[in-house]
């Protein structure tokens, strides 16, 4: 099994084709035992990855965000997105503030070929 094949099988993304979420929707995700690997476009070409422990409180470690504007972005409320599972409660923190506010700054982005070969093993 080549790296895509084994991307394509281990990891999910918002569109049931792994390749257009993360080159439509820039973000992937695979469940570990205890964080979340998300596999994220900086641009056209450059990628990067972020672990996200499974049991975040989101409230504190985003303790910046104006929930209020998230509720209204998406047509919910506080109840109903907090019944949301984290991996699409992230999906739309990236999608509102990007990826440097959700994931911090990468300084040394990756290739797809390198995302391929050294970030996709994950327990």
């Amino acid at each position: 099994m080549n790296y895509f094949d084994k991307l394509e099988k281990e990891y999910i993304g918002i569109d049931c084709n792994v390749k257009i979420s993360l080159f439509e929707y820039n973000l992937i995700w695979k469940i570990g035992e205890n964080e979340i690997r998300f596999i994220y476009k900086i641009n056209d070409n450059k990628f990067d990855s972020s672990d996200i422990d499974k049991n975040i409180d989101i409230y504190k470690e985003y303790d910046w965000i104006d929930w209020q504007n998230i509720y209204s972005y998406l047509g919910t409320n506080k109840i109903e997105f907090d019944l949301m599972d984290l991996t699409l409660k992230i999906n739309v923190l990236l999608n509102y503030y990007g990826h440097e506010n959700i994931f911090g700054s990468c300084y040394y982005p990756l290739t797809f070929k390198d995302i391929l070969r050294y970030r996709i093993d994950f327990k």
